[in-house]
């Protein structure tokens, strides 16, 4: 779980050429809920090669503000300090999809 920005910097210095990818979830949000075990499976899925971190967008303001998260779940797929790309929905295929074009 990404607590704060703080921990966002540290995470993207100390793994810059790691694919990050941060699940923004909400705890009352239903299709959230619906992929949980899923989300959970992607280390698993992809070990070794990228880090899955959630962020409950309720208590991360700053950080949803500034990646314009306006739907849940969002998925951001991070590396180098950047932003590479966002998948909005539980669409776990599109997720897989863009690990694998990301790697």
């Amino acid at each position: 779980m990404l607590a704060d920005s703080e921990e966002k910097r540290t995470l993207l210095q100390n793994y810059p050429q790691t694919l990050i990818v941060v699940d923004c979830f909400a705890k009352w949000c239903g299709p959230c809920k619906m992929i949980a075990k899923d989300v959970e499976k992607l280390e698993k899925d992809y070990k070794n090669q990228i880090i899955v971190r959630k962020l409950d967008v309720d208590e991360n303001e700053e950080f949803v503000k500034y990646f314009n998260i306006t739907g849940m779940p969002t998925f951001l797929f991070l590396k180098n300090n950047t932003a590479l790309k966002k998948v909005v929905g539980a669409d776990m295929e599109a997720v897989h999809n863009t690990i694998q074009q990301l790697m």
